[in-house]
């Protein structure tokens, strides 16, 4: 009995040595089919060709970057837009052409999609000093076009209060301070003791090399919605100082009474106050003052023309323009107790959602975002090209 139960222990013994041998065999054989080992002549190859077209999508994307840039110029009309964001699609498309089908077959006949799957394989390469051969892993990461550009930003609105003057507190980027405005607009002279978009976008790109994040201006806008539509007869009653737009009387030149009086008036002085006039409709009793460089709009309209505009305005009205903070990563920002950008704390600008995929560049705001987009998209393809680099050099001719 002792010798049976001997025998049981050591076929026991025997049976979990050579389950764990097979065990090792196979999982030698899933990381060896996981990561294959490439000859240095597959390597040069793989390499060259991955370099070439990481290149090839760097200059797509230096296109569209262009393209974004022109359609971002403000001068541009819709029809012109349309076509350059045609060709930004066509781009695309040729970008997800290469991204999706680029494939390498090696010398074991396996076919590897390094663009779209990712690769990583192993070499034997050889130490430039010692001369002696070690394998080396190397990867090619997947790149997804689904994640390929996206930037971190968000628009603020810039908040006036005339009971705290003071905005230098405590507004940081990043843990980077942000110096204040030393005057209270870039473009227009002003009596009043405020700050606008133009001045904050200047102070926050002063210290964006620190900050990792730039500011942008949107345009600001006064929208006149409850404007009688015998305002054309009305207008020709207004005398100096009835109705002023950053310092300057809005007096029609012409006594011709049509609907666009008014509006060309205010643009025949646009050159001086930086504003101009648009309808918002088909009829004049709704229409906009806006500034596209996001200067300040300071609007006065006389007691007794108050009731023309059926009670929407003061005497004296400020509107600022919202301002826009972009990065290609993730930013914090810290405001102290006076919440000029509408918060006060801390505040965390996590990345977009858009990717390449999803931007167009058919209207000025997107183009203006496109570009930050497309930028973000090269600098990660450059820094893609300089890892592909390094498994080029891993096997020299």
């Amino acid at each position: 009995m002792k010798i049976k139960g001997r025998m049981i222990m050591h076929f026991t013994k025997l049976t979990l040595f050579f389950a764990f041998l097979i065990l090792m065999i196979s999982e030698s054989r899933i990381s060896a089919q996981t990561i294959p080992r490439l000859s240095c002549e597959d390597v040069r190859v793989i390499g060259f060709r991955a370099l070439q077209e990481i290149m090839a999508l760097t200059s797509l994307f230096v296109r569209e970057r262009e393209l974004a840039q022109i359609s971002s110029n403000g001068i541009l009309g819709a029809n012109d837009r349309t076509y350059l964001n045609s060709e930004s699609k066509q781009l695309l498309a040729e970008a997800n052409r290469i991204v999706e089908n680029v494939s390498y077959k090696d010398s074991y006949g396996d076919t590897h999609y390094y663009f779209n799957d990712g690769f990583k394989f192993t070499t034997i390469v050889r130490s430039k000093l010692a001369g002696d051969e070690f394998p080396k892993d190397f990867e090619i990461k997947p790149l997804r076009m689904k994640n390929l550009g996206k930037i971190a930003e968000k628009t603020f609105p810039i908040i006036f209060d005339e009971s705290a003057l003071s905005i230098r507190d405590n507004f940081t980027i990043n843990g980077v301070a942000i110096p204040s405005p030393r005057s209270s607009d870039d473009q227009v002279s002003t009596i009043h003791n405020d700050y606008s978009a133009i001045a904050w976008k200047k102070m926050i790109n002063s210290v964006s090399e620190q900050s990792g994040v730039t500011a942008k201006t949107t345009y600001t806008a006064a929208q006149f919605l409850k404007t009688p539509l015998n305002i054309p007869t009305q207008f020709q009653t207004w005398a100096e100082q009835d109705f002023v737009i950053n310092g300057v009387s809005i007096i029609g030149r012409s006594r011709k009474e049509t609907t666009n009086s008014i509006l060309s008036a205010i643009n025949d002085f646009s050159n001086l106050t930086g504003v101009k006039a648009r309808l918002l409709s088909n009829e004049i009793s709704k229409f906009e003052l806006f500034s596209y460089d996001g200067r300040n709009i300071r609007l006065h309209i006389s007691s007794r023309l108050l009731p023309v505009f059926g009670g929407q305005f003061k005497e004296d009205n400020f509107f600022i323009a919202p301002i826009r903070l972009l990065s290609e990563k993730s930013f914090e920002l810290t405001v102290g107790q006076n919440a000029f950008l509408g918060f006060t704390g801390k505040q965390t600008v996590e990345l977009t959602k858009d990717s390449v995929e999803q931007i167009t560049i058919t209207d000025q705001t997107s183009a203006e975002n496109a570009v930050v987009h497309f930028r973000s998209a090269i600098d990660d393809l450059l820094l893609r090209e300089a890892s592909i680099g390094l498994i080029v050099d891993a096997c020299p001719l």
